[in-house]
């Protein structure tokens, strides 16, 4: 997998963790 696709399922998952518990990510 390149960089860009491990970045947007690497958001996609924040997002999912961010509706359960917001995190220090949320912010960035």
């Amino acid at each position: 997998m390149s960089k860009q696709v491990f970045e947007k399922i690497k958001r996609l998952f924040e997002k999912l963790f961010q509706t359960k518990r917001p995190s220090k990510n949320e912010k960035e």
